[in-house]
């Protein structure tokens, strides 16, 4: 799905903005124990500080007029086809939320709650902020900024740390979290634009019988 190959690719552009490569790790084994509220909550927050810089709507709207192409073709009202385009926004601008959630909860279950509380502490930093534009940059396919010297310590710093290191490591093979909240993050969207579309529907029904037609 669009959605997690978008994910994967804006996430995997951070290692690429690294002006410090972490020290090489041995093989991690992700947590696998349910995770705790506080783990989610952190698993959230650090999706939405690697995310802060990118811009859904744009890496969307391609696909999003798409969902209104495949309405033009199935019989009912000449209109369906806009609505669904319309809906398809509506609910688009919920994706930083959704994947927000559904990823967050799967990176709780990735991370230990050290790395975590590590990974979080970094992306509040100015540093962490440098790595997230990164991100931002890699998903509208332009070079990363440079990184000050400050942000290169404090990236470095974060590195030479066992979790920070532990956290890096783990970046460069975020597939298994992605696709694990894949089959969730489409039910969401899926059934919002559902929801959209239907009550558009449904009002458009009623102009027309308002109309008498």
């Amino acid at each position: 799905m669009r959605m997690r190959m978008l994910t994967a690719a804006t996430l995997g552009v951070a290692l690429c903005s690294a002006a410090v490569a972490p020290p090489a790790l041995a093989q991690t084994t992700p947590a696998v124990s349910a995770p705790s509220a506080e783990a989610i909550a952190l698993g959230r927050e650090t999706m939405s500080l690697l995310m802060s810089h990118v811009d859904f709507q744009t890496l969307l709207a391609a696909s999003l007029q798409k969902v209104g192409q495949s309405f033009e073709s199935l019989p009912g009202r000449p209109e369906w086809a806009d609505l669904a385009r319309q809906a398809a926004r509506e609910e688009s601008e919920q994706i930083s939320t959704i994947m927000e959630q559904r990823i967050g909860e799967q990176l709780a279950r990735y991370y230990t709650l050290d790395e975590l509380r590590a990974g979080v502490a970094f992306l509040r930093t100015p540093a962490g902020d440098a790595f997230a534009r990164g991100v931002g940059a890699g998903s509208r396919h332009e070079t990363a900024p440079p990184m000050s010297e400050d942000a290169k310590r404090g990236l470095a710093n974060f590195a030479r740390s066992p979790a920070g290191r532990a956290w890096l490591e783990k970046l460069r093979d975020i597939k298994s979290p992605l696709d694990a909240a894949t089959g969730d993050m489409t039910a969401d969207f899926t059934i919002g634009f559902l929801q959209h579309l239907l009550e558009h529907m449904e009002q458009s029904e009623a102009a027309r019988r308002a109309q008498g037609q």
